[in-house]
């Protein structure tokens, strides 16, 4: 009977601890590209929203496109004024979820540079309405034409307001370069947001920045935005078992 419960208070523990750190993760944007398309116009409205599509602006040169799995872009010079974006709405209540993870894959060719925006919006008013496409010039900004329409935004690399300015970027890469990105961002300290209830839509923005003209193409597959409680720490998991010796002693 003791040896049962002994058994028991040791697996009892393990099991706690394997649950605490195997919570399921919330989808906020997944993409392997392999249908979905691109749209184009001048304008952003809400019914690009949550159409799993990636929205370009119409008036420039060569832009993103979709082909064999991938979203691309050819780096031409005159694609440095825009961006291809997606923008979903968040509705979750669960506040337990404060980590946003960002992965996806990448090539970039030479000469080029590849950049990677992604912005918070809270409150209900910021994934409705018709607002203006992103653009960038040479590199320099990204989401300016987006600020005015989301006063309550946060860009996700740090939790600070939106102004489109390229240091803002959770990341970018030179050319002749591939890999795979994967970082994970603590949100709970972020300014109005505790935890993804708080969040009321996501921005997901790909940039070029071509030094001139027939620089290597741009590649991105696989991109993946979740949201989850965070692990437990090595202390909080010392701490777990050393509980359940003591009360195995104490048994």
């Amino acid at each position: 009977m003791k040896a049962n419960l002994k058994n028991g208070i040791l697996i009892g523990g393990i099991t706690l601890a394997s649950a605490v750190s195997s919570q399921a993760a919330l989808t906020l944007v997944s993409d392997d590209f392999g249908s979905s398309s691109i749209t184009s116009g001048a304008r952003f409205t809400s019914n690009d929203i949550d159409t799993g599509n990636w929205d370009v602006r119409a008036n420039a040169g060569p832009a993103w496109s979709v082909s064999g799995g991938q979203l691309i872009n050819p780096a031409l010079v005159t694609d440095d004024d825009k961006g291809a974006h997606l923008l979903n709405t968040v509705s979750s209540t669960d506040t337990t979820l404060t980590q946003v993870a960002v992965s996806f894959d990448y090539t970039v060719g030479i000469g080029s540079i590849l950049f990677l925006h992604s912005h918070l919006l809270t409150g209900t008013n910021t994934v409705t309405g018709n607002m203006a496409r992103t653009t960038a010039t040479a590199g320099a900004t990204f989401a300016q034409d987006f600020v005015p329409d989301f006063p309550t935004g946060v860009n996700l690399k740090d939790g600070a307001a939106i102004t489109g300015a390229a240091s803002e970027a959770l990341t970018s890469f030179a050319g002749a370069t591939s890999g795979t990105f994967s970082q994970t961002y603590d949100i709970s300290g972020y300014t109005g947001i505790a935890s993804i209830a708080d969040v009321g839509g996501i921005l997901a923005i790909f940039t070029v920045d071509s030094a001139a003209a027939g620089d290597g193409a741009i590649t991105v597959d696989n991109l993946s935005i979740t949201a989850s409680i965070p692990e437990p720490s090595s202390t909080a998991l010392l701490g777990l078992g050393s509980l359940a010796l003591l009360v195995r002693r104490r048994k």
